[in-house]
């Protein structure tokens, strides 16, 4: 095995397509290394992806190229999969390959019946003992009843809780939310030990979060009538063929019109009820506020074009104003 620079006859190959040298040269034997120099990692993705290929291709395993990353030689370079994992069998590559599908999975905050379920479908055959025997070995306790693992579970989670406090990550979380957080950032800690410990050290954002204090409504201002014309549509009886729409003043929440009929959501349709009324009214608002509806695409540009007869530098953004249903509030509030 050769380490350290090239050796001679080595093939060189550049890493971009358009300028690709090769110089014929002996094989290189399988199981060895292509040197390359300390600290030299321009090519290493390139590498691992290629590595990671010609592993799973012959060896049949699930093997991402992000699982390369640590496991390649520091220093080395492998010309292919047989020079990585010469001396590595298919069933260790393959429980390699489970115990990192098993980590990611666990941390994504799943059952052991829906990671089952997935390792099943991905050709991992086992039964649920095994899961929890490997879960269990790569440390993955969801509990424990021995009293000094309790302990040392209990003082990992405060000092994980009390570091999340004070970087201001969890203010106002609740246990299912803290539970995910936690999950998805790789700590595996019981949901309710986890919340336990989180009201011993933060009762007061508990408290607030009880009391609602936490949510910061604002109210809704509107200089004058015909300032904000708020649309939106009613779906929830379109399984009876009936579909809801209509249009209020956000001033003085005076209903503008309600269109019912069977099929309301078309863009054609919502276009022709606003050029109605506004032919009917004999003006037009400052600011048109709907949701986010492929059904608004032909509305949004109609009013545009009605304010550029008399401002023809009007931004678009300064006349039609889109977003959630929950900040559409005028409308939404009048449905419920």
């Amino acid at each position: 095995m050769a380490v350290g620079g090239r050796r001679p006859g080595q093939t060189l190959r550049s890493s971009h397509a358009s300028s690709a040298a090769t110089v014929s040269t002996p094989a290189t034997p399988a199981g060895a290394y292509h040197g390359r120099s300390p600290g030299d990692n321009s090519n290493a993705p390139l590498q691992g992806a290629v590595v990671a290929f010609d592993i799973s291709k012959a060896y049949s395993v699930i093997w991402p190229a992000t699982w390369m990353k640590g496991r390649m030689p520091d220093g080395f370079q492998s010309a292919s999969a047989a020079s990585c994992v010469a001396t590595t069998s298919k069933p260790i590559l393959q429980r390699m390959a489970l115990c990192d599908r098993i980590r990611f999975l666990v941390c994504d905050n799943l059952s052991d019946k829906e990671i089952l379920l997935i390792l099943h479908h991905e050709g991992f055959k086992i039964a649920p003992i095994t899961l929890k025997r490997l879960r269990q070995q790569l440390g993955l306790r969801l509990r424990t009843d021995d009293p000094k693992a309790r302990a040392l579970q209990a003082q990992q989670i405060r000092e994980v809780v009390q570091q999340e406090i004070h970087d201001g990550k969890i203010e106002g979380f609740g246990r299912g939310l803290l539970h995910t957080y936690l999950r998805q950032k790789g700590y595996v800690f019981p949901c309710n030990r986890v919340f336990s410990i989180y009201r011993d050290e933060r009762p007061d954002a508990l408290r607030r979060r009880t009391l609602d204090l936490q949510r910061q409504r604002q109210a809704y201002r509107s200089p004058g009538p015909n300032h904000v014309w708020h649309m939106d549509g009613y779906m929830k009886l379109s399984g009876y063929g009936i579909e809801i729409y209509a249009a209020i003043d956000g001033f003085s929440r005076y209903i503008l019109w309600i269109y019912v009929g069977i099929s309301t959501r078309t863009a054609i349709s919502v276009y022709r009820q606003y050029v109605d009324a506004v032919s009917t009214f004999g003006y037009i608002p400052r600011i048109l506020r709907t949701d986010l509806g492929g059904e608004t695409i032909h509305l949004g540009d109609a009013h545009w074009a009605l304010r550029r007869v008399h401002e023809p530098d009007l931004p678009h953004e300064d006349c039609y104003s889109y977003g959630n249903s929950t900040e559409n509030t005028r409308i939404e509030a009048w449905w419920a």
